[in-house]
């Protein structure tokens, strides 16, 4: 999931929402695995954090998304 919805955030430049298909596509896809839609209330929060942890993934380091991903999960 950390790596899905973080390509799908750096997929295009241009900001055209991105980041509310990867929400619904996380949110999918926790449904699936058994979980309840995620809690997107703390990447709201901390913002800066949040597309850090996005960038991060560009290098192919999704640990900092994974993270947010658990964050998401449990709140």
């Amino acid at each position: 999931m950390r790596q899905t919805y973080g390509a799908l955030n750096v997929a295009s430049s241009a900001g055209t929402g991105n980041g509310r298909l990867s929400r619904l596509l996380a949110d999918v896809m926790a449904v699936q695995a058994g979980y309840v839609p995620l809690d997107y209330s703390s990447w709201e929060r901390n913002k800066e954090a949040y597309f850090a942890a996005i960038s991060q993934g560009l290098n192919c380091n999704y640990e900092p998304m994974e993270y947010w991903v658990r964050q998401a999960l449990w709140t």
